[in-house]
């Protein structure tokens, strides 16, 4: 089932929708929540290095902060408005 909201509208409106967290995709069900909430991305514990995993809740903020640099600058290049909830 597919739900209604800011992502969905975005993406009819030709947005791209990213979202970044630095736990586990399972934890709150963000991963779950995001994908049936049409997400096209969703970075999660499993995508960064395993050794920047410090703790349960995964990855300092300050690592994920620096992670998304590069993403957000490929999101740039495709020259389409992005939308990434941080």
């Amino acid at each position: 089932m597919k739900y209604n909201g800011i992502s969905n509208t975005l993406k009819k409106l030709g947005y791209s929708t990213t979202y970044i967290t630095t736990h586990a995709g399972q934890f709150d069900n963000v991963r779950g929540f995001l994908s049936t909430n049409d997400f096209d991305q969703i970075i999660t514990e499993d995508d960064y290095p395993s050794d920047e995993v410090k703790t349960t809740l995964g990855v300092p903020d300050d690592y994920m902060f620096r992670y998304s640099i590069p993403v957000l600058n490929k999101l740039h290049k495709k020259g389409k408005p992005f939308w990434l909830p941080l």
